[in-house]
């Protein structure tokens, strides 16, 4: 029954939110959340997972219908009021809550989702989106850097659902197509609800780079990963390092000039450092195939500047070749059903390419 009224409000809400009293709009605002926090994580409540998803769904519904209405200030505090749990966050299963939510919301604004759903015009999400960009994603972005934090602080991991939760989010927040508030103005712009895709190279905007692109948050993705790499979360980590390793950085220099080089070929370095260190422990298949694809994508979309600009670039040649010849001895064994080394093998072969033909 619950599921089922919260279902109802969704379809209807959004249709009749410009015939309601700002009062009652923030009502409705209210509604949502006080019923997930306070009833949602009460175990005797006996609710179930798909009511309490669909209260999050209206929710982040009735948040995007009162977004462009509402003043600067007041998105921003709406906003506050979903981050502010994880910034007091203490890594225990009562923090998935908060991160479902936020990813509810943040698939609600982000234009490659079905925002269709709740029926305002493609300009309206357009506009909603790119606003959300600049108000709402970093602070969301901040408040999940507290708890990834909390967690490498944490002598163990007592909740991998949560971490997985986090991971998406993350994942999430790096697929946004950062071009929007460009995008919004522009005719034609109804395309941009096709451009943001996890098979896309990651480009944030210049503010970005000191979030995304920083020493602290790309380490501790890493050290995340090397925690769980046995566990469950392990497999939404790696998409994770893989969306981090599709870094545009050729445009970044492109666009930027060569006043970047110095920066993104640290980038590069960085990463491909946590890599092979991974690749070092000689873990699972799925790890060894993820690395490999992750070593393509970051030689893919670098350049050869960059990445012969760092101090140990002949270190990380000389171990991408070890990688490679480690995989074709594999390969070469007796065992054909081994498709997985081939793939892997496939990734470097395609790395080593694009370095023997690039003319930057």
């Amino acid at each position: 029954m619950i599921f089922h009224a919260f279902s109802t409000l969704t379809a209807v809400l959004p249709n009749r939110w410009h015939m309601l009293e700002a009062e009652d709009q923030n009502g409705w605002l209210s509604l949502p959340l006080d019923f997930v926090r306070r009833l949602a994580p009460d175990r005797s409540a006996k609710l179930s997972s798909s009511a309490r998803r669909q209260a999050i769904v209206l929710l982040a519904a009735v948040l995007k219908c009162g977004w462009l209405d509402a003043s600067d200030e007041l998105c921003i505090s709406r906003i506050s009021v979903l981050t502010e749990p994880l910034h007091a966050a203490s890594g225990s299963p009562e923090d998935e809550l908060h991160l479902e939510i936020l990813v509810h919301v943040v698939e609600q604004f982000s234009p490659r989702h079905d925002t269709t759903r709740i029926g305002l015009p493609v300009e309206a999400h357009l506009a909603t989106a790119a606003t959300f960009q600049n108000l709402a994603l970093p602070r969301i972005f901040h408040a999940a850097g507290c708890l990834l934090d909390v967690f490498n602080a944490a002598p163990t991991l007592d909740s991998p659902r949560t971490v997985i939760r986090l991971a998406n989010l993350f994942e999430l927040i790096l697929e946004w197509n950062f071009d929007l508030p460009s995008i919004a103005a522009a005719p034609g712009s109804s395309r941009a609800l096709q451009t943001s895709s996890s098979s896309c190279p990651l480009l944030p905007p210049q503010e970005w780079w000191e979030v995304i692109l920083c020493d602290p948050f790309i380490t501790a993705i890493f050290a995340l990963y090397r925690r769980c790499a046995d566990a469950s979360p392990a497999t939404h980590l790696r998409n994770l390092i893989l969306r981090l390793s599709s870094l545009d950085v050729a445009r970044m220099v492109a666009d930027a000039g060569s006043d970047v080089l110095a920066f993104a070929g640290h980038i590069d370095a960085l990463l491909l450092a946590h890599i092979f260190e991974i690749l070092a422990r000689s873990g699972p298949e799925p790890e060894v195939l993820a690395m490999a694809e992750a070593i393509s994508n970051v030689v893919v979309h670098g350049t050869w500047a960059t990445l012969t600009a760092a101090p140990d670039a002949e270190a990380t040649l000389a171990s991408m070749c070890e990688l490679t010849r480690s995989l074709l001895v594999a390969a070469s064994g007796d065992d054909l059903d081994d498709e997985w080394l081939f793939e892997a093998y496939d990734h470097l072969h395609v790395a080593w390419v694009h370095m023997a033909t690039s003319t930057d």
